[in-house]
Protein backbone atom coordinates (compact mmCIF):
# COMPACT_ATOMS: atom_id res chain seq x y z
CA UNK A 1 0.00 0.00 0.00
CA UNK A 2 2.88 2.36 0.80
CA UNK A 3 4.43 1.88 -2.64
CA UNK A 4 1.12 2.69 -4.36
CA UNK A 5 0.58 5.78 -2.18
CA UNK A 6 4.08 7.09 -2.90
CA UNK A 7 3.65 6.55 -6.65
CA UNK A 8 0.25 8.27 -6.76
CA UNK A 9 0.72 11.16 -4.31
CA UNK A 10 4.50 11.58 -4.16
CA UNK A 11 4.70 11.68 -0.35
CA UNK A 12 7.82 10.50 1.44
CA UNK A 13 7.82 6.76 2.08
CA UNK A 14 8.69 7.20 5.78
CA UNK A 15 5.55 9.33 6.32
CA UNK A 16 3.35 6.84 4.45
CA UNK A 17 4.67 3.82 6.34
CA UNK A 18 4.10 5.59 9.67
CA UNK A 19 0.57 6.56 8.64
CA UNK A 20 -0.27 2.98 7.62
CA UNK A 21 1.32 1.56 10.79
CA UNK A 22 -0.70 3.89 13.03
CA UNK A 23 -3.92 3.64 11.01
CA UNK A 24 -5.27 0.90 13.29
CA UNK A 25 -5.58 3.54 16.04
CA UNK A 26 -7.83 5.94 14.12
CA UNK A 27 -9.20 4.36 10.98
CA UNK A 28 -9.08 1.61 8.44
CA UNK A 29 -8.13 0.95 4.85
CA UNK A 30 -10.08 -0.71 2.07
CA UNK A 31 -8.26 -2.25 -0.87
CA UNK A 32 -9.00 -3.49 -4.36
CA UNK A 33 -7.04 -6.51 -5.55
CA UNK A 34 -7.05 -8.61 -8.67
CA UNK A 35 -5.26 -11.96 -8.75
CA UNK A 36 -3.25 -10.97 -5.68
CA UNK A 37 -2.14 -7.62 -7.15
CA UNK A 38 -3.05 -4.42 -5.31
CA UNK A 39 -4.94 -2.11 -7.68
CA UNK A 40 -6.09 0.58 -5.28
CA UNK A 41 -6.74 1.59 -1.71
CA UNK A 42 -8.69 4.16 0.29
CA UNK A 43 -8.25 5.23 3.90
CA UNK A 44 -11.05 6.09 6.32
CA UNK A 45 -10.36 8.27 9.36
CA UNK A 46 -12.80 8.00 12.26
CA UNK A 47 -13.04 9.36 15.77
CA UNK A 48 -13.23 13.04 14.87
CA UNK A 49 -15.95 15.48 15.89
CA UNK A 50 -17.40 18.40 14.00
CA UNK A 51 -17.77 21.23 16.50
CA UNK A 52 -19.67 24.45 15.94
CA UNK A 53 -18.07 27.23 18.02
CA UNK A 54 -21.32 29.09 18.69
CA UNK A 55 -23.32 26.00 19.69
CA UNK A 56 -23.76 25.27 23.38
CA UNK A 57 -23.27 21.55 22.92
CA UNK A 58 -21.07 19.43 25.14
CA UNK A 59 -19.94 17.26 22.23
CA UNK A 60 -19.67 17.75 18.50
CA UNK A 61 -21.12 15.60 15.77
CA UNK A 62 -19.11 12.39 15.20
CA UNK A 63 -17.67 12.29 11.70
CA UNK A 64 -15.55 10.07 9.51
CA UNK A 65 -13.89 11.03 6.27
CA UNK A 66 -12.06 9.50 3.36
CA UNK A 67 -8.45 10.59 3.69
CA UNK A 68 -7.20 9.48 0.29
CA UNK A 69 -7.99 7.20 -2.62
CA UNK A 70 -5.23 5.81 -4.83
CA UNK A 71 -5.57 3.63 -7.92
CA UNK A 72 -2.68 2.31 -9.98
CA UNK A 73 -2.34 4.23 -13.21
CA UNK A 74 -2.72 1.11 -15.36
CA UNK A 75 -5.96 0.18 -13.53
CA UNK A 76 -7.77 3.51 -13.88
CA UNK A 77 -11.01 3.89 -15.79
CA UNK A 78 -12.46 0.63 -14.47
CA UNK A 79 -14.55 2.02 -11.60
CA UNK A 80 -12.09 0.92 -8.92
CA UNK A 81 -11.92 4.34 -7.25
CA UNK A 82 -15.71 4.55 -7.17
CA UNK A 83 -15.97 1.08 -5.62
CA UNK A 84 -13.31 1.94 -3.03
CA UNK A 85 -15.19 5.11 -2.08
CA UNK A 86 -18.44 3.17 -1.71
CA UNK A 87 -16.82 0.63 0.59
CA UNK A 88 -15.04 3.40 2.53
CA UNK A 89 -18.38 5.14 3.07
CA UNK A 90 -19.80 1.91 4.51
CA UNK A 91 -16.96 1.69 7.03
CA UNK A 92 -17.12 5.40 7.82
CA UNK A 93 -20.84 5.48 8.45
CA UNK A 94 -20.92 2.87 11.21
CA UNK A 95 -21.68 3.91 14.77
CA UNK A 96 -23.42 7.10 13.66
CA UNK A 97 -20.37 8.73 12.02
Amino acid sequence: MAKLWVSVFGDKEAFVRRFIRDLKDYGTAVVAEENGTLLGCAYVIRGQELVFPDANEEHGIPIAYIYSVAVREDARGRGIGKALCGKALEFGSTDGD
